[in-house]
């Protein structure tokens, strides 16, 4: 169902997809089923959470192995190292989970495997969110999910297409229609509650551009489809054949270490160190406005200005190059020709009620969502081949935000992303009712939040750059301090070397004069041993 990486003009497509007997047979039935391995010869298999009976999916606790021992810090730091630090402990106030030193631990567990209920508990808590999910076995896929929906999730029903366009648009012209009616009397706070309306409802909309990039909002009619996703993003000024191809290659490397789209991908503790030796003095003072202010809840412009790959069509498979230039010159016509016309129609006032503020509204949900989804201390960016495990990144990986009602059905349900990265083809309309089957068979290994001040505050505040080998996230001045003493270590030790060998040098120096002056003294050419004759 849906599109694969090489419809879309990518090089690469995601992880292979076995069958599992279990999916079906928890696809027929309501009640939890334990997952099996056929393949994998196992004495004892023990459940994650709770009784196996009440577990959804059973799994092997680390490799079989005994559980990590976890003990949630209240006070500072534990970093690696530290003195008094147990293995495998973690800070529930700091969000850093300090790596287990022991060896036989699944290299691809997630920061909470091994905690019981009641620390996990204490970790949400802290972290802002609704609860922690543990970890999958791995080797499941998100095909082993897709196939346990009934099929009834992927009916594409025009009821449902009509009222996905026509709520966001009814509440955007509600938005417009108060600002008209005011016109200049309009009580600021009046223009900004409008503006904030017609940017989430924006959002709306762009949803729907977003499925019809993916394939899966009019599949029987693809030109439509594309005309329609191309319309829906042009006021984001998004160019959309290349934003699909971006989304698609995120969705192959879901959470993969150096591989997920820039949009996605956290800024890491490697180009913080580059950055450092290099002496990008104002890009680090860019990071650090972004990554550490309120400012990162609106991130993803920087994402809108990569989008346009710097008009470079090598970036791109010749077959999408005429796609690719369409998408492009989208945005570029609305900014050329839409953008004076409403400057001219309304003013700058208008301008700035009636679009960029929307605008900034509908980055703000863009960024917001999208760092809420897939950022949390527990969940970890691996690299292939180190630990990654796609089935796990995809469903362990993904953080399920939950909003009030109204405002779900304004975003047109973006906050539940979860059961379309398990089956692409899902549209979005069942997207809420698929995550609640989802959540009846696989609870213990989900994260759930709702939107918060504690959550936002830790994401600001915290979680600002992603320790590769510790696997979480750090605040980027504890990083930053502790890159700039290494780098002090190293220099003073350089110099200390370079002064040792220059002392080696005089030295030798000195006593080859010496031993030069004493053979003058003696008489005769140096090195003959020949005494001269007296007069």
């Amino acid at each position: 169902m849906g599109s694969t990486a090489a419809d879309t003009g990518l090089s690469g497509a995601g992880p292979p997809s076995p069958g599992h007997d279990w999916a079906q047979q928890a696809a027929a039935s309501a009640a939890p089923v334990p997952l099996q391995y056929p393949s994998v010869s196992v004495p004892q298999i023990q459940p994650l959470h709770g009784d196996p009976d009440q577990d959804p999916v059973s799994l092997l606790a680390n490799n079989g192995h005994t559980p990590l021992r976890v003990a949630a810090a209240t006070g500072t730091q534990l970093n690696r190292g530290d003195s008094g630090a147990t293995a495998g402990t973690a800070d529930a106030s700091s969000g850093a989970v300090v790596e287990s030193d022991l060896t036989d631990v699944d290299p691809g567990a997630t920061g909470v495997d091994g905690f019981d209920d009641t620390r996990k508990f204490v970790f949400a808590d802290e972290w802002g969110f609704m609860r922690v999910g543990g970890n999958l076995p791995e080797g499941t896929t998100p095909a082993t999910f897709s196939d346990m929906f009934p099929e009834r999730f992927f009916a594409v029903e025009p009821r449902h297409a009509a009222a996905a366009i026509a709520v966001p648009l009814a509440a955007m012209a509600a938005g417009y229609g108060w600002l008209w009616y005011m016109h200049s009397i309009c009580p600021a706070w009046q223009q900004l509650a409008c503006a904030a309306l017609i940017g989430t409802a924006y959002m709306g909309l762009f949803k729907i551009a977003h499925e019809c990039a993916c394939f899966r909002f009019l599949p029987e009619s693809p030109r439509l489809q594309d005309a329609l996703g191309l319309v829906l993003m042009l006021p984001s000024l998004y160019p959309f054949t290349s934003w699909r191809l971006h989304y698609m290659h995120h969705l192959a490397h879901l959470n993969m270490l150096w591989e997920d789209t820039f949009g996605w991908h956290p800024y890491t503790k490697l180009q913080l160190a580059t950055e450092v030796l290099l002496g990008g003095r104002w890009r680090l003072v860019l990071r650090r406005l972004v990554l550490t202010t309120p400012l990162k809840l609106f991130a993803s412009i920087g994402h809108w200005l990569r989008s346009f790959d710097g008009l470079d069509l090598k970036r791109f498979h010749q077959e999408t190059y005429w796609a690719v230039l369409a998408g492009w010159a989208g945005p570029i016509l609305f900014v050329g020709f839409g953008v004076p016309a409403i400057l001219k129609a309304f003013g700058v006032s208008g301008f700035l009620t009636g679009y960029l503020v929307p605008w900034l509204v509908f980055h703000f949900w863009m960024s917001t969502l999208s760092m809420l989804q897939h950022t949390a201390p527990h969940i970890p960016f691996r690299a292939e081949g180190e630990g990654y495990d796609y089935g796990r990144a995809t469903v362990c990986g993904t953080v399920t935000v939950r909003l009030p009602r109204p405002l779900e059905l304004l975003l047109n349900d973006a906050n539940y992303t979860l059961p379309q990265l398990v089956a692409p083809g899902l549209p979005s309309f069942h997207a809420r009712e698929a995550y609640g089957y989802m959540r009846e068979r696989l609870l213990p290994y989900l994260t759930e939040a709702t939107l918060s001040v504690k959550l936002l505050t830790n994401h600001i505040t915290k979680w600002q750059v992603y320790d590769e080998e510790r696997q979480t996230y750090l605040p980027m001045d504890e990083l930053q301090q502790g890159l700039e003493s290494d780098i002090a270590t190293i220099l003073a030790e350089e110099e200390k070397v370079e002064m040792e060998k220059a002392a080696v040098v005089a030295a030798s120096t000195a006593k080859l004069g010496s031993a030069a002056g004493v053979t003058e003294g003696n008489g005769g050419p140096a090195g003959t041993g020949e005494t001269p004759a007296l007069a």
